[in-house]
């Protein structure tokens, strides 16, 4: 996935983009990118994304599937292909070079560079395509544009793992999830787990958890690590979800019940609600650099979580309480769920006391 950068929009010819790139070479009427050639030019460098996979002709084989594998008429084993001749049954396309088809790696660039112009802004993918994939699609489309910088920012998402075990349909532990809660967190975690096959039995995740469960899954891992989806890792999410859930129902039924509310200002505060109104803006600034750091969503709700131990503390060692507080911390708690987090937590409660509290 690529966005968008701010430039006038610029339409590329695919044949251009292969005729132009420097250190290319034709071989068995198929085109490849030098690699060498490429690196030793300056303000140019290899595998930029991984620097310590370069010229690992292991990884590059591997990236590069059957086009690749046990080929000769490469001059180096780290080269990979432009365009290809095709092979019998393959797709064909006529060429200069050959009847044939574009590299795998070519086709991304020349999509983006048709859609965006000579600069991407943002450009996503799973970790595993980090090298060769996108390390190649740098190189090529910085030789093309003769630039430094072809992308300003990669984000590689984690694997999702299933008790354990990396999600494949070869050992048929992949799993699904209904269309209509497919957003964002989805995509990034379940995106190869949407392809149809009729043939193979498929795990429905909404079958034993509900969305808001897996919703607070996620919450609970980075996005950019690997997600193992396990049921102990379900078990402490839904344990997570009930402590919120309670909370909320104790700060709503507390305002309903108690009319005890003083006026607004620490000089008429106690001790325990001056130490719960710094907790509160503690775990503000908490939640604000950890959504900066990479959208890191595991310790915003560890601050989260934090807050609502100290507001149930509070609760739990008064008999009058002052509901402006307590409804400082739960808006704010209920803020950070439902807008923060991509409206990760829509619906989980809804408050329908006024929304009096100090700010």
């Amino acid at each position: 996935m690529a966005m968008r950068n701010p430039k006038k929009k610029k339409k590329k010819n695919g044949r251009l983009f292969f005729l132009t790139v420097f250190g290319r070479y034709e071989s068995g009427g198929s085109v490849y990118f030098d690699v060498k050639t490429f690196d030793s030019k300056e303000h140019h460098h290899y595998a930029k994304l991984e620097p310590k996979s370069a010229f690992n002709a292991q990884l590059v084989e591997e990236g590069e599937g059957a086009i690749s594998i046990g080929l000769s008429e490469k001059k180096a084993s780290w080269d990979f292909a432009l365009w290809k001749a095709s092979r019998p049954g393959e797709p064909v396309w006529p060429s200069p070079w050959s009847n044939g088809r574009p590299g795998w790696h070519i086709e991304c660039s020349v999509m983006a560079s048709d859609l965006f112009g000579d600069k991407l802004d943002v450009h996503s993918g799973g970790i595993d395509l980090a090298f060769p994939h996108h390390d190649n699609e740098i190189a090529q489309a910085e030789a093309y544009y003769g630039c430094k910088q072809w992308v300003n920012y990669f984000l590689h998402a984690g694997h999702l793992h299933i008790e354990g075990q990396k999600m494949s349909k070869s050992l048929k532990n992949f799993i699904t999830i209904k269309v209509r809660y497919f957003f964002f967190w989805f995509r990034i975690y379940f995106f190869s787990s949407q392809k149809k096959n009729k043939n193979k039995k498929k795990q429905d995740a909404l079958k034993d958890y509900t969305p808001r469960q897996i919703r607070m899954l996620f919450l609970l891992h980075s996005w950019s690590s690997i997600l193992d989806f396990k049921k102990d890792s379900m078990t402490e999410a839904i344990a997570i979800e009930t402590t919120i859930k309670n909370f909320f129902a104790n700060v709503q039924a507390i305002a309903r019940e108690n009319s005890y509310d003083i006026a607004v200002g620490e000089q008429n505060m106690s001790a325990d609600e001056k130490k719960l109104f710094a907790e509160i803006n503690e775990a503000q600034v908490k939640v604000h650099e950890a959504m900066c750091d990479s959208i890191d969503t595991p310790t915003a709700l560890s601050a989260l979580l934090e807050l609502i131990k100290s507001t149930n503390t509070y609760i739990n060692s008064h008999k009058k309480h002052n509901t402006a507080i307590l409804l400082k911390s739960a808006n704010f708690i209920q803020r950070i769920l439902t807008v923060t987090l991509s409206m990760l937590f829509r619906a989980l409660v809804y408050f329908d006391y006024p929304r009096r509290s100090l700010e």
